[in-house]
């Protein structure tokens, strides 16, 4: 059986496959046909083993778009708790990625630049990673420094028209908007070359609609709402049975 390497990361341990290696097994599999740029998308997520005890692994992901599909493992950590600190947990695949981004990989004598073409994490994922405010705090949002307002039991964050002052990576490495943050660092991903720290990450749709205004709405229109906007009670069995019936489709 083959043996890995693993790194000590409070309070688990780690392994870093590397991103070099799965570069190069891309073009073993397909061979290079006019491409001088890789681009890869990058994601990092948490996920427990069982239902029945707090083991779990945070991943270190990547694909090549738009070349192919096929998603590889850069770097998995395994636990009893998520990483200490999310630095430690990121350090040698941020050291890989700086020396890729800077200088490409050989692949037979050519050399590949390589882009990392965005990060996609969850919302709690990106707060976790960036060391920011969880998705429901007042200073949380990740695109514009608007602050939220506690009302009617939730957070909401209010539309002023024309207002809206923007993020850019320059606010964070400099922690300009000093509440957005948690704790005295910044994402060591900062220091990666080319990469916007607000640009590069993407929203998280489930996080930020489907489970927060759409779950909502969905509430208000069911049984939670005035009685002015919720649904007749036929079409809600209508859209119980049309939803029951995807449930074949649905692994």
């Amino acid at each position: 059986m083959k043996q890995h390497a693993l790194t000590i990361i409070e309070p688990g341990v780690y392994h870093h496959f590397g991103l070099i290696p799965a570069i190069k097994r891309h073009f073993t599999l397909n061979p290079i046909n006019n491409t001088d740029v890789v681009k890869i998308v990058i994601g990092i997520d948490g996920l427990p083993i069982t239902k029945s005890s707090s083991s779990q692994l945070w991943s270190i992901l990547g694909y090549i778009r738009p070349l192919d599909n096929a998603v590889f493992p850069i770097g998995i950590y395994w636990g009893h708790e998520k990483p200490k600190n999310s630095n430690d947990y990121l350090e040698q695949f941020i050291l890989e990625a700086k020396n890729v981004l800077l200088n490409g990989v050989n692949i037979d004598g050519t050399i590949i630049k390589v882009e990392i073409d965005g990060f996609c994490l969850d919302a709690p994922a990106k707060s976790f990673i960036l060391k920011i405010k969880g998705h429901t705090g007042f200073d949380s949002c990740t695109r514009c420094r608007e602050e939220g307002e506690y009302l009617q039991n939730r957070t909401c964050f209010p539309f002023t028209q024309n207002n809206l002052v923007k993020r850019t990576h320059n606010d964070y490495i400099t922690r300009e908007h000093d509440e957005h943050h948690v704790g005295s660092a910044i994402s060591d991903l900062s220091i990666l070359p080319n990469i916007d720290i607000v640009a590069k990450f993407s929203l998280d749709y489930m996080h930020l609609t489907c489970l927060g205004v759409m779950k909502k709405l969905i509430h208000l229109w069911i049984d939670k709402g005035p009685l002015n906007v919720r649904l007749p009670s036929s079409v809600t069995k209508q859209l119980s049975i049309s939803l029951s019936s995807l449930a074949q489709y649905i692994p």
